[in-house]
Protein backbone atom coordinates (compact mmCIF):
# COMPACT_ATOMS: atom_id res chain seq x y z
CA UNK A 1 0.00 0.00 0.00
CA UNK A 2 1.36 3.41 -0.96
CA UNK A 3 1.86 5.71 1.99
CA UNK A 4 -0.03 8.99 1.72
CA UNK A 5 2.22 12.02 1.34
CA UNK A 6 -0.29 14.11 3.22
CA UNK A 7 0.20 14.21 6.99
CA UNK A 8 -2.33 15.37 9.54
CA UNK A 9 -1.37 18.47 11.44
CA UNK A 10 -0.96 18.08 15.20
CA UNK A 11 -3.08 20.54 17.11
CA UNK A 12 -1.04 22.28 19.79
CA UNK A 13 -2.55 24.88 22.17
CA UNK A 14 -0.85 27.66 20.20
CA UNK A 15 -2.31 26.45 16.91
CA UNK A 16 -5.79 26.07 18.38
CA UNK A 17 -5.63 29.58 19.81
CA UNK A 18 -4.38 31.01 16.49
CA UNK A 19 -7.21 29.36 14.53
CA UNK A 20 -9.93 30.66 16.83
CA UNK A 21 -8.39 34.12 17.10
CA UNK A 22 -8.72 34.23 13.32
CA UNK A 23 -12.22 32.71 13.25
CA UNK A 24 -13.46 35.09 15.96
CA UNK A 25 -13.37 37.95 13.48
CA UNK A 26 -16.67 36.66 12.09
CA UNK A 27 -19.43 35.70 14.57
CA UNK A 28 -21.10 33.56 11.90
CA UNK A 29 -18.30 31.02 12.43
CA UNK A 30 -19.85 30.13 15.80
CA UNK A 31 -22.79 27.75 16.19
CA UNK A 32 -24.06 29.50 19.33
CA UNK A 33 -24.19 32.79 17.44
CA UNK A 34 -26.16 31.25 14.58
CA UNK A 35 -28.46 28.98 16.58
CA UNK A 36 -28.34 30.19 20.18
CA UNK A 37 -32.07 30.90 20.39
CA UNK A 38 -32.84 27.46 18.93
CA UNK A 39 -30.52 25.79 21.46
CA UNK A 40 -32.20 27.53 24.39
CA UNK A 41 -35.62 26.54 23.04
CA UNK A 42 -34.56 22.92 22.42
CA UNK A 43 -33.43 22.46 26.04
CA UNK A 44 -36.40 24.36 27.50
CA UNK A 45 -37.56 21.43 29.65
CA UNK A 46 -34.13 20.97 31.23
CA UNK A 47 -33.78 24.73 31.83
CA UNK A 48 -37.24 25.26 33.27
CA UNK A 49 -37.15 26.40 36.90
CA UNK A 50 -33.34 26.44 37.30
CA UNK A 51 -31.79 29.39 39.09
CA UNK A 52 -28.28 29.29 37.60
CA UNK A 53 -26.64 27.99 34.41
CA UNK A 54 -22.98 27.60 33.49
CA UNK A 55 -21.90 27.85 29.86
CA UNK A 56 -18.76 25.69 29.89
CA UNK A 57 -16.50 26.59 26.98
CA UNK A 58 -18.34 29.87 26.59
CA UNK A 59 -15.86 31.56 24.26
CA UNK A 60 -16.77 35.22 23.95
CA UNK A 61 -20.30 34.52 25.13
CA UNK A 62 -22.68 34.09 22.20
CA UNK A 63 -24.83 31.54 24.06
CA UNK A 64 -24.69 33.65 27.23
CA UNK A 65 -26.41 36.44 25.33
CA UNK A 66 -29.34 34.18 24.37
CA UNK A 67 -29.64 32.75 27.88
CA UNK A 68 -29.69 36.22 29.42
CA UNK A 69 -32.33 37.31 26.91
CA UNK A 70 -34.43 34.34 28.05
CA UNK A 71 -34.21 35.52 31.66
CA UNK A 72 -31.68 33.05 33.09
CA UNK A 73 -28.79 33.82 35.42
CA UNK A 74 -25.64 32.69 33.67
CA UNK A 75 -21.91 32.31 34.23
CA UNK A 76 -19.28 31.39 31.67
CA UNK A 77 -16.12 29.31 31.93
CA UNK A 78 -13.37 29.00 29.36
CA UNK A 79 -9.64 28.44 28.91
CA UNK A 80 -9.11 31.52 26.73
CA UNK A 81 -8.23 34.68 28.62
CA UNK A 82 -9.07 36.85 25.60
CA UNK A 83 -12.51 35.25 25.20
CA UNK A 84 -13.30 35.66 28.90
CA UNK A 85 -12.30 39.32 28.70
CA UNK A 86 -14.64 39.84 25.74
CA UNK A 87 -17.53 38.12 27.53
CA UNK A 88 -16.99 40.18 30.68
CA UNK A 89 -16.88 43.40 28.71
CA UNK A 90 -20.03 42.58 26.71
CA UNK A 91 -22.20 41.35 29.57
CA UNK A 92 -20.69 42.84 32.73
CA UNK A 93 -23.61 45.20 33.28
CA UNK A 94 -26.34 42.82 32.10
CA UNK A 95 -28.89 41.66 34.66
CA UNK A 96 -28.34 37.99 35.45
CA UNK A 97 -24.71 37.81 34.30
CA UNK A 98 -22.71 35.99 36.98
CA UNK A 99 -19.27 36.51 35.48
CA UNK A 100 -16.89 34.67 33.18
CA UNK A 101 -13.98 32.80 34.74
CA UNK A 102 -11.14 30.53 33.77
CA UNK A 103 -12.11 26.90 34.31
CA UNK A 104 -9.51 26.53 37.07
CA UNK A 105 -10.98 29.53 38.88
CA UNK A 106 -14.47 28.11 38.51
CA UNK A 107 -13.28 24.98 40.34
CA UNK A 108 -11.46 26.90 43.08
CA UNK A 109 -14.57 28.98 43.82
CA UNK A 110 -16.30 25.80 45.00
CA UNK A 111 -19.59 26.62 43.29
CA UNK A 112 -21.76 23.87 41.87
CA UNK A 113 -24.28 24.28 39.09
CA UNK A 114 -27.67 22.66 38.43
CA UNK A 115 -27.19 22.99 34.65
CA UNK A 116 -23.93 23.02 32.69
CA UNK A 117 -24.04 23.45 28.92
CA UNK A 118 -21.35 22.24 26.50
CA UNK A 119 -22.30 23.55 23.09
CA UNK A 120 -20.22 22.34 20.11
CA UNK A 121 -17.18 21.72 22.31
CA UNK A 122 -16.42 18.04 22.81
CA UNK A 123 -15.62 17.42 19.14
CA UNK A 124 -12.55 19.65 19.64
CA UNK A 125 -11.04 17.65 22.52
CA UNK A 126 -8.43 14.91 22.28
CA UNK A 127 -8.46 12.04 24.77
CA UNK A 128 -6.47 13.79 27.51
CA UNK A 129 -8.36 17.07 27.24
CA UNK A 130 -11.71 15.27 27.16
CA UNK A 131 -10.91 13.27 30.31
CA UNK A 132 -9.84 16.49 32.05
CA UNK A 133 -13.02 18.32 31.06
CA UNK A 134 -15.32 15.50 32.18
CA UNK A 135 -13.52 15.25 35.52
CA UNK A 136 -13.98 19.00 35.90
CA UNK A 137 -17.69 18.71 35.16
CA UNK A 138 -18.08 16.06 37.84
CA UNK A 139 -16.86 18.62 40.36
CA UNK A 140 -18.94 21.50 39.02
CA UNK A 141 -22.38 19.92 38.55
CA UNK A 142 -24.74 19.46 41.49
CA UNK A 143 -25.58 15.84 42.43
CA UNK A 144 -29.03 16.22 40.87
CA UNK A 145 -27.91 18.53 38.06
CA UNK A 146 -27.63 17.93 34.32
CA UNK A 147 -25.03 18.31 31.61
CA UNK A 148 -26.46 19.47 28.25
CA UNK A 149 -24.40 18.71 25.16
CA UNK A 150 -24.57 19.46 21.46
CA UNK A 151 -22.07 18.24 18.88
CA UNK A 152 -22.11 17.30 15.18
CA UNK A 153 -23.77 13.94 14.57
CA UNK A 154 -21.62 11.21 13.05
CA UNK A 155 -19.49 13.77 11.23
CA UNK A 156 -17.43 12.63 8.27
CA UNK A 157 -14.26 14.39 9.40
CA UNK A 158 -12.29 14.02 6.13
CA UNK A 159 -15.00 15.93 4.27
CA UNK A 160 -13.93 19.03 6.18
CA UNK A 161 -10.20 18.48 5.82
CA UNK A 162 -8.22 21.18 4.06
CA UNK A 163 -4.64 21.21 2.85
CA UNK A 164 -2.09 23.87 3.78
CA UNK A 165 0.40 24.28 0.90
CA UNK A 166 2.74 26.24 3.19
CA UNK A 167 3.30 23.35 5.61
CA UNK A 168 2.14 20.37 3.54
CA UNK A 169 -0.20 19.35 6.38
CA UNK A 170 -3.88 18.48 6.36
CA UNK A 171 -6.26 19.70 9.07
CA UNK A 172 -9.96 19.96 9.87
CA UNK A 173 -11.10 23.46 8.98
CA UNK A 174 -12.89 23.83 12.34
CA UNK A 175 -10.33 21.93 14.41
CA UNK A 176 -12.58 18.93 15.03
CA UNK A 177 -10.59 15.94 16.19
CA UNK A 178 -13.34 13.37 16.79
CA UNK A 179 -16.76 12.36 15.56
CA UNK A 180 -19.61 11.32 17.87
CA UNK A 181 -22.64 9.07 17.51
CA UNK A 182 -25.48 8.31 19.92
CA UNK A 183 -23.69 5.11 20.94
CA UNK A 184 -20.19 6.54 21.35
CA UNK A 185 -21.35 9.62 23.27
CA UNK A 186 -23.48 7.52 25.63
CA UNK A 187 -20.68 5.01 26.21
CA UNK A 188 -17.95 7.60 26.74
CA UNK A 189 -19.93 9.68 29.21
CA UNK A 190 -20.84 6.48 31.08
CA UNK A 191 -17.15 5.60 31.41
CA UNK A 192 -16.59 8.97 33.05
CA UNK A 193 -19.41 8.82 35.58
CA UNK A 194 -22.48 10.16 33.78
CA UNK A 195 -25.74 8.39 32.99
CA UNK A 196 -27.77 9.37 29.95
CA UNK A 197 -31.22 10.88 30.32
CA UNK A 198 -31.66 11.45 26.60
CA UNK A 199 -29.30 11.19 23.65
CA UNK A 200 -30.73 11.77 20.18
CA UNK A 201 -30.06 13.10 16.70
CA UNK A 202 -31.93 16.21 15.62
CA UNK A 203 -31.89 19.21 13.35
CA UNK A 204 -31.45 22.16 15.68
CA UNK A 205 -32.44 24.34 12.74
CA UNK A 206 -34.93 22.65 10.46
CA UNK A 207 -35.74 24.60 7.32
CA UNK A 208 -39.19 24.30 5.70
CA UNK A 209 -37.64 22.66 2.62
CA UNK A 210 -35.90 20.10 4.87
CA UNK A 211 -39.23 19.11 6.40
CA UNK A 212 -40.90 18.94 2.98
CA UNK A 213 -38.07 16.82 1.55
CA UNK A 214 -38.29 14.34 4.44
CA UNK A 215 -42.07 14.16 4.10
CA UNK A 216 -41.74 13.34 0.38
CA UNK A 217 -39.13 10.67 1.11
CA UNK A 218 -41.42 9.12 3.72
CA UNK A 219 -44.37 9.12 1.28
CA UNK A 220 -42.16 7.49 -1.36
CA UNK A 221 -41.17 4.75 1.05
CA UNK A 222 -37.60 5.86 1.52
CA UNK A 223 -35.97 3.99 4.37
CA UNK A 224 -33.81 6.93 5.34
CA UNK A 225 -34.59 10.62 5.64
CA UNK A 226 -31.97 13.36 5.49
CA UNK A 227 -29.03 12.90 7.84
CA UNK A 228 -29.68 14.77 11.10
CA UNK A 229 -26.68 17.05 11.54
CA UNK A 230 -26.87 17.57 15.30
CA UNK A 231 -26.39 15.21 18.21
CA UNK A 232 -27.74 16.25 21.61
CA UNK A 233 -27.34 14.69 25.02
CA UNK A 234 -28.72 15.20 28.52
CA UNK A 235 -26.64 13.52 31.24
CA UNK A 236 -26.65 13.27 35.03
CA UNK A 237 -23.83 12.31 37.40
CA UNK A 238 -24.21 8.61 38.16
CA UNK A 239 -24.32 9.11 41.92
CA UNK A 240 -27.44 11.25 41.66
Amino acid sequence: MTKSRYEMMEWTPDKVEALWDYASRDPDNFFAYQQGDKIVSYFANELRGVDRIMDFGCGSGFLIDHLLNAGYRVAGADLSTDSLKQASEKYGVRKGFLGAHHTSESLSRGERWPVIMLIEMIEHLDNDALAEVLACLRQLVTPDGVILITTPNDENLPKNHVFCPETGKVFHRWQHVRSWTVESLTAHLSEHGFSSVRVKTVKIKSKPMDRLRNRIRWMQGSRKADHSPNLTGVFRPCDS
